[in-house]
């Protein structure tokens, strides 16, 4: 039974109630991350001994241990894999309370992760827009299916990646442009206007794709799939300007998006490209995305940033490498 007394004016238990602290989560999540209490505190800037008493006070305030302590690394037990997706929340929506009773975006961190293809075209022209309006910005680069777990366990606040994988309504969405994906062959190789001179081509020349954690080969699965073609060889690489030079190269062929054949422009003389076989299309949207609830503020940023920079700098880039690509794509 809690007993209450009013002592001035104000109503006052003698049942003290402990709550988990913001630090003493964070101190969990990156032991969790990192299975080690000592590299989890040189993150944290704290001494081992500081977190290994934080963890000892959540479990205390939580009523549970978190973590098997008889294995090493450490592991987490079942309550501890509970709380991972809560902890991971209450953190950032601690973060995003701070960032809007401030109102002011220079005291934003922003922690922006973006596709390899978008790291190749606009960023260093939105990134450089970001600067100026934010307090701190961190990026890191890669394949979509990557980034988006990162945002999902919020080691990033925003992702720049294509449609298709973040649609729950827990996210916030600017849309950015939208490109076509177009068929690029060998110059020398005859190219494609039907899907049976398609289903040939992938009988007689190697596929250059992308490697697995790409949205763009699940692209190319797609246009196979829907044209029936069964290709001889696939020779998978993991950046654009590879893909095209190879194609370029060993007279292969592929299905790419119009930023990711300009990535590859030192190689443009030696393919061929164009639309599709017999009217298909198929098409990427790209977007900025990050939590509704924390990170609304610098989805906007984001959006306002990549926008400006693909229309105002980057389409300019791409006339001048080739005024038949501008065709392709769209800004918004």
């Amino acid at each position: 039974m809690k007993i209450f007394y009013i002592c001035e004016g104000e109503i006052v238990s003698d049942v003290k109630e402990n709550y988990p602290s913001i630090e003493a989560l964070r101190a969990f999540l990156l032991v969790a991350e990192t299975k080690t209490v000592k590299e989890a505190a040189g993150k944290l800037g704290l001494t081992p001994s500081a977190v290994s008493q934080s963890l000892f006070r959540l479990e205390k305030d939580l009523g549970t241990e978190l973590f098997q302590r008889d294995v090493r690394p450490l592991r987490l037990n079942a309550s501890g894999r509970a709380l991972v997706p809560e902890a991971r929340a209450i953190v950032a929506a601690a973060r995003a309370l701070k960032h809007r009773m401030t109102a002011d975006p220079s005291t934003l961190t922003l922690r922006i992760g973006l596709g390899e293809t978008v790291s190749a075209t606009v960023a260093p022209w939105m990134l450089a827009a970001l600067w100026s309006r934010v307090g701190r910005l961190e990026t890191v680069s890669g394949f979509t299916q990557p980034l988006v777990t990162a945002l999902r366990e919020d080691k990033v606040d925003v992702v720049v990646t294509p449609e298709g994988l973040l649609n729950e309504d827990r996210w916030a969405r600017e849309r950015l442009y939208e490109e076509d994906f177009l068929l690029v062959t060998g110059k020398d190789v005859p190219f494609p206007k039907t899907a049976e001179a398609l289903r040939k081509l992938a009988r007689t020349r190697p596929v250059v794709d992308y490697g697995e954690g790409s949205s763009d080969e699940i692209a190319m699965d797609r246009v196979l799939r829907s044209m029936n073609a069964e290709p001889l060889r696939r020779v998978a690489v993991s950046s654009s300007h590879a893909l095209v030079g190879l194609i370029a190269e060993t007279g292969g062929w592929s299905v790419l998006s119009v930023t990711n054949l300009w990535c590859g422009r030192t190689f443009l003389e030696g393919v061929r490209f164009g639309p599709l076989p017999e009217g298909r299309r198929l098409l990427r949207t790209m977007w900025a995305t990050g939590d509704a609830l924390c990170a609304s503020d610098a989805v906007r940023l984001t959006g306002e940033a990549a926008r400006e920079a693909f229309a105002k700098r980057f389409l300019l880039e791409l006339e001048r490498t080739s005024k038949e690509l501008v065709r392709y794509v769209r800004v918004g």
